[in-house]
């Protein structure tokens, strides 16, 4: 297997009440520049990934 990128994050998750209704909101940090992504519920996180993955794929088969 070749290691060709990777990509390091630091997931933080917390639970918070609103109206009544208990929620997880969810930030990443990328170690390396600092820079910080929020998102309001895991679906939008797992959205993130999936354009992250499909992003790297295609510069990947780019020549």
């Amino acid at each position: 297997m070749e290691k060709i990128t990777y990509h390091s994050f630091l997931l933080k998750l917390w639970l918070v009440k609103q109206n009544g209704k208990l929620s997880w909101l969810a930030s990443l940090e990328d170690p390396h520049t600092g820079e910080q992504t929020h998102f309001n519920c895991f679906e939008d996180l797992s959205i993130f990934f999936q354009q992250l993955k499909k992003d790297l794929e295609n510069t990947l088969k780019t020549p």
